[in-house]
């Protein structure tokens, strides 16, 4: 009889070392699953952050290229006046600076179109407001079900930001009952 005791307690021992090991798999297997989904969700922040970045440095470096334009147009037509006023004539002996009205005219025009153009031409400045939207609701992005615990139930009226767990439905325990 102890003999028949004694082997029904090695059996179940045996048992609970292969239930243990199957647990120890599953586990292992689950927090593979879980690794995959956070690599996953790891390369598409990855991918987005690389698609915004581009955007973002892209769109200040075409509001600094039209500004480089603006500057290197008006660098010209200031080279152009002085370049104008500062030539001597060959035909003067006496190293006398020459002024032309015509010249100073066009001159004038020029600088007065290039500049009313460099001020229409005007680019709005590029800003960026980033912030991370939804935060708290990760968890509806990501559902982690357990068969052991059912997944939290919300009615109609409960609002998505609300945190309260003593919502969420739990089995009663049952009570071993010895007899």
């Amino acid at each position: 009889m102890v003999n028949r005791l004694t082997s029904s307690i090695d059996e179940s021992l045996v048992n609970l070392n292969l239930l243990s090991q199957d647990a120890l798999i599953e586990q292992e297997r689950a927090l593979y699953e879980l690794e995959q989904i956070f690599i996953q969700f790891r390369r598409y922040i990855e991918k987005s952050y690389h698609q915004y970045e581009y955007e973002i440095k892209s769109s200040y470096a075409n509001y600094d290229q039209h500004i480089y334009e603006l500057k290197s147009r008006l660098k010209q037509v200031r080279e152009q006046l002085i370049q104008s006023f500062t030539s001597n004539d060959d035909n003067n002996d006496n190293d006398d600076y020459l002024f032309d009205i015509n010249k100073y005219r066009y001159l004038e025009m020029l600088t007065t179109q290039t500049l009313n153009q460099t001020m229409k031409e005007k680019k709005i400045l590029p800003k960026y407001r980033i912030k991370l939207n939804n935060l708290d609701q990760l968890d509806q992005i990501f559902i982690i079900q357990s068969e052991q615990k059912p997944l939290k139930i919300l009615s109609e009226t409960d609002s998505i930001y609300n945190n309260d767990l003593s919502r969420e439905i739990t089995p009663t325990q049952r009570r071993l009952s010895t007899g």
